[in-house]
């Protein structure tokens, strides 16, 4: 019995490593464009980051940052409702997330018609508007 298992142990064995030898060749990716000064490869204007294309260098970093900030306030305060012991607490923390998400959405709104073109989500109150609870 003990030499049938590595018997069989031993095919499994070498079926396995004679699978690549069945796939599928894929063709090669297209080189990659060399790093440009900033170390990220150089993208035309045209290929530019959708409501960012055309903006300079200067107001398009702010804004980057600025969303680099949201997203790491958003990060650390799931962070805290996942480990908010009181109900109470772990609710202030999700409408602090909410009244965080708000504001980030009327901000968006002021940075062009991207985001304009876009209808209110249904549910959601205008902007300005307070929730009713």
């Amino acid at each position: 019995m003990r030499r049938l298992t590595n018997t069989t142990a031993a095919l499994i064995c070498s079926a396995l490593m004679a699978l690549p030898a069945f796939a599928e060749e894929k063709p090669a990716a297209p080189p990659a464009p060399p790093p440009g000064p900033g170390g990220m490869g150089e993208m035309k204007h045209e290929q530019g980051m959708g409501m960012m294309r055309g903006m300079d260098q200067k107001p398009m970093d702010a804004m980057l940052r600025q969303m680099q900030e949201h997203q790491i306030k958003m990060h650390d305060l799931l962070h805290q409702i996942r480990e908010a012991k009181d109900e109470k607490q772990r609710e202030r923390l999700k409408e602090e997330q909410r009244n965080l998400m708000k504001d980030h959405m009327e901000n968006m709104r002021g940075h062009g018609p991207m985001m304009q073109q876009h209808p209110p989500m249904q549910g959601m109150p205008p902007p300005g508007d307070k929730p009713s609870n």
